[in-house]
């Protein structure tokens, strides 16, 4: 509720906390972790985002009957972005392809939309627009039916940057003007991307 609300920081010193000490019995310590990983990596804390993913994913793969519902792809989804802010773009990238590969093999559509949002930026990050582009646009398409962790909006504002990037002048303002409608003023965790959005389109 705190990162919807754009606190980012109290959201992160609130996780980082639930992790003092850390008991991968406790349910609430991953999605604490969940929090932290992305959080920190927000604020600039690269070294101590990257050090909880790779903990808590080690775990994941060695006694997945520790984990919540819904937590595994979340933890990839996150790792990847932390790595893409660290300036690790290829790393990121790659841990992003495995998240959207592992989701299709196992039908996990849920997980399949959210990878392809988080492999999508992480494409447009490391400068390849195309396989941004087509990656966003197959999570759009998926998050316009069901749209459960709201990253529609999200989504579409980095589909407009993308399209920006490839020249696509009318469709990135269409992605723009379809993420603005989808937006709601108490969520904030999409600005950045419709923010970015806007500076590309104009």
């Amino acid at each position: 509720f705190l990162l919807f609300q754009g606190r980012t920081e109290k959201a992160v010193d609130l996780s980082f906390g639930l992790l003092d000490p850390v008991d991968f019995a406790d349910p609430i310590c991953w999605h604490a972790a969940r929090t932290a990983i992305w959080g920190a990596a927000c604020l600039g804390r690269l070294e101590r985002s990257r050090e909880v993913a790779e903990l808590f994913l080690a775990r994941a793969v060695s006694h997945p009957e520790d984990l919540p519902p819904f937590t595994f792809f979340w933890l990839q989804i996150t790792y990847c972005d932390g790595l893409c802010f660290a300036g690790r773009f290829e790393e990121g990238v790659a841990a992003g392809r495995a998240g959207h590969e592992e989701a299709v093999a196992r039908g996990w559509e849920t997980a399949r939309v959210i990878q392809s949002f988080g492999l999508g930026w992480a494409l447009r990050m490391r400068g390849d627009a195309a396989g941004a582009a087509g990656r966003l646009r197959e999570a759009a398409a998926a998050l316009r039916g069901a749209d459960l962790f709201r990253h529609l909006s999200s989504t579409l504002g980095e589909l407009a940057q993308a399209e920006a990037m490839l020249g696509r002048v009318e469709a990135a303002e269409a992605a723009l003007a379809e993420a603005e409608a989808a937006r709601i003023e108490s969520f904030r965790m999409d600005e950045w991307a419709i923010g970015l959005g806007r500076a590309w389109v104009a």
